[in-house]
């Protein structure tokens, strides 16, 4: 009994450590794989939050794309407005409404109220919500933002006169994006147009005029879901997505939230935009979790079960366990080595960095002044030195009214000018004022002016940039551009000219064939008498010159036929109808070989495409007859091959005849051209021809395959129906 207790000993112990490490393997493998999953949604987040971030661009450059209309022009209509804003609606997606947003005061709030009025046809106010959530008549304020031009204007009419300066939080975001210069989203909102809690924001862009006339806001709503569901396309099913608005980083805001249940692999990340902080959280759904889960981790465990029942390979498999562990651990141990390597990189990184923002700064084109409260010039970079003829010495702790005479008007001894733009609508890069070197000459600058408090002491930093050279770029783009307008007019004028010319040469072409025909058809029956009534007396050269006389008048026949054919070509627009492919290519086959000599194969798969009819039995019959005709041998087989593309058809004849050398197959598709002697081949050289210009007439394309023996000639024919008027401007060979 006791050696029987050893053995049970001797097994069950090994066993259990057994059973231990293959739960040990299946936990290492589970948390491995979780850590692989984490890094690949890591991956997909960051694009993700690419994504968002390219949308918001969209949407920024659309708002400065409607500022830039007002900008340009004096005035804007109502409907005007209408017109604009229907391609940026359009074409970016979550836009739920533009409008145009004038800045009121209320001496003439009156005439604003009136004038949509009459525009509208019925009463138009200024409107705002009551503690209720009504919208009622505005209350009398110094000042409003009214809805005034809206699009689409369907769906949006509710807005239209709402006072969006009436809610605090709107108006704060007014007053920023005036202040700044520059687009401001406003906190998560509930549309005036809806009933129910949307998850959407205000992106309100100022509107400043080249003259610095203040025109406004551009304000644009946009919805977070369609705005996110663009962005992200088929994602937004399958992650968990919540974003708060943590600008005020005290009061976070939810901005939107799929309410998907999340599994247990997360990841965050900020995205700033037009002056708000998001907080982005994603999380994969538990069924993309399993359905992207790999089968290792239950692999593990099944082969641990089954290896643990061999006791012989137990030791055997532990002790390899064993060296996959210190495999595993040296691993690691190498991996930790190379990540401390890594960070002291970064951090030399960071070094050379910094170095590299102070060379920058000392280096950039664009000279930088900083100054305190006070106007005393405290920094005076090397750009600087070289735009105003001084020295740094020569204008340190001096006031900077010595180099921008203009802020002297009011107020030389302090930086009062510099406070009234930094805190001002007018507080934008792109200002332009009047700067003075030390020789005393003056010049343009653009100014930008930013506000910093260093060490508790307020600072103001200026950008400058001499831009004469810019104004005279843009008097000599001015002339440029007129020149190019009176070229364009020249060139319109020949190309009516060309036009005309073409149609007149393609009418001569139709009515010289047309009009040919029938004295050429009285010399051929004449000819046909003239060898009937002296058949016996005329000798035998005479008679094969009156045969040969009856052949060349044939094949001027053919000549015109085809040239008549070929200048009807687009002077009538056929029915497009759906064609059986291996029907009308038999039949036109049997009607092209009169002995058994050659076979047809058809490829197509008894397709049936919708194309013209007639001008495809016109393309198919001189394909097929080519193929016969300039066969060298007596039999042969044609192959009829069909294959589809998003836009085309493309329908080809195939055959085992000479071939078409590369050096002729350009010239094969032009008029009256045979690469043998019409004595050894009768036609008119115009067969390829009519194919071309049939094809180009319905904007198709035709190519030529032949490398040695066999000849492919491949139509293209579009798959979308076109009226012949729009095909006429399209390239032959589109």
């Amino acid at each position: 009994m006791p050696q029987r207790k050893t053995k049970l000993f001797s097994f069950f112990v090994p066993y259990l450590l057994l059973i231990a490490v293959v739960i040990t393997l299946f936990s290492l493998t589970r948390t491995d794989q979780l850590v692989k999953q984490q890094a690949i949604f890591d991956a997909k987040a960051q694009g993700m939050l690419t994504a968002i971030h390219k949308q918001t661009e969209n949407i920024l450059h659309a708002s400065q794309t409607m500022v830039s209309i007002f900008s340009l022009f004096d005035s804007i209509s109502f409907d005007q407005f209408q017109e604009y804003t229907v391609s940026i609606y359009d074409y970016i997606p979550g836009t739920h409404a533009l409008s145009w947003i004038p800045e009121v005061n209320n001496s003439e709030r009156n005439v604003y109220e009136q004038r949509m009025s009459i525009q509208q046809e019925k009463d138009y106010h200024f409107t705002q919500r009551d503690s209720s959530g009504d919208l009622i008549t505005a209350t009398t304020r110094d000042r409003y933002y009214p809805v005034y031009y809206i699009a689409p204007l369907a769906s949006n009419k509710a807005a239209l006169g709402f006072d969006i300066g009436s809610h605090p939080g709107r108006r704060s975001a007014i007053n920023h994006a005036l202040e700044l210069g520059r687009s401001v989203a406003t906190e998560p909102i509930t549309l005036v147009q809806e009933t129910e809690k949307q998850f959407a924001f205000l992106l309100l862009t100022p509107i400043v005029t080249h003259d610095e006339r203040n025109l406004g806001l551009i304000s644009a709503v946009y919805r977070a879901k369609e705005l996110l569901g663009s962005a992200l396309n088929d994602n937004l099913d399958s992650v968990s997505i919540k974003i708060l608005d943590v600008t005020d980083s005290s009061t976070p805001m939810q901005f939107f939230e799929n309410n998907l249940g999340e599994s247990n692999i997360h990841w965050q990340g900020e995205l700033q935009f037009a002056e708000r902080t998001w907080l982005i959280q994603l999380s994969p759904t538990l069924e993309s979790v399993l359905m992207t889960e790999g089968q290792e981790v239950w692999l593990v465990i099944v082969a641990g079960f089954i290896i643990s029942t061999l006791m012989g390979l137990f030791l055997l498999s532990l002790i390899n366990r064993k060296v996959i562990v210190e495999n595993l651990v040296t691993e690691k141990t190498r991996a930790l080595s190379i990540s401390l390597a890594e960070t002291q990189k970064a951090q030399q990184k960071i070094v050379e960095n910094e170095t590299k923002v102070r060379i920058i700064l000392e280096t950039v084109v664009d000279g930088i002044i900083t100054i305190d409260v006070s106007g005393t010039i405290k920094t005076f970079n090397p750009a600087a030195v070289k735009m105003f003829g001084y020295t740094a010495d020569e204008v340190l702790d001096k006031n900077v009214t010595q180099l921008m005479p203009e802020f002297d008007k009011n107020s030389a001894a302090n930086v009062e000018p510099f406070l009234n733009i930094a805190n001002s609508e007018q507080r934008v890069i792109g200002r332009e004022v009047t700067g003075k070197r030390k020789d005393g000459t003056e010049f343009p600058v653009d100014l930008a002016i930013s506000e910093m408090v260093l060490n508790d002491q307020r600072m103001f930093t200026g950008v400058v940039r001499d831009i004469t050279d810019r104004k005279n770029a843009k008097i000599s783009l001015t002339n440029a551009l007129k020149q190019a307008d009176d070229k364009a007019i020249e060139l319109q004028h020949y190309v009516d000219e060309l036009s005309k010319s073409n149609q007149e040469l393609d009418q001569y072409a139709y009515v010289a064939s047309h009009d040919l025909k029938s004295p050429l058809q009285a010399i051929g029956q004449i000819s046909s008498w003239i060898q009937a009534d002296c058949a016996d007396l005329l000798p035998e050269a005479s008679q094969k010159h009156l045969q040969l006389l009856q052949q060349r008048i044939k094949r001027m026949e053919n000549l015109l036929a085809d040239l008549l054919a070929y200048s009807r070509i687009g002077r009538q627009e056929y029915q497009w109808e759906n064609v059986n492919l291996d029907q009308l290519t038999q039949h036109v086959f049997e009607l092209n070989c009169l002995d058994n000599g050659f076979s047809l194969v058809c490829e197509t798969g008894n397709v049936v495409c919708r194309l013209p009819r007639i001008p495809l039995e016109l393309v198919l019959r001189n394909l097929v007859n080519n193929a016969i005709k300039h066969h060298d041998k007596s039999t042969g087989v044609i192959h009829l091959k069909y294959k589809v593309t998003d836009t085309y058809h493309i329908i080809s004849i195939c055959d085992d005849g000479p071939g078409i050398p590369v050096a002729y197959q350009g010239k094969a598709l032009e008029m009256f051209q045979t690469l043998k002697s019409r004595d050894e081949i009768e036609g008119s050289g115009m067969g390829l021809a009519l194919v071309k210009k049939t094809i180009s007439f319905y904007a198709g394309d035709i190519k030529i395959i032949s490398e040695g023996r066999g000849t492919c000639i491949s139509t293209y024919w579009p798959k979308n129906e076109r009226t012949t008027k729009s095909i006429e401007k399209l390239p032959l060979n589109a």
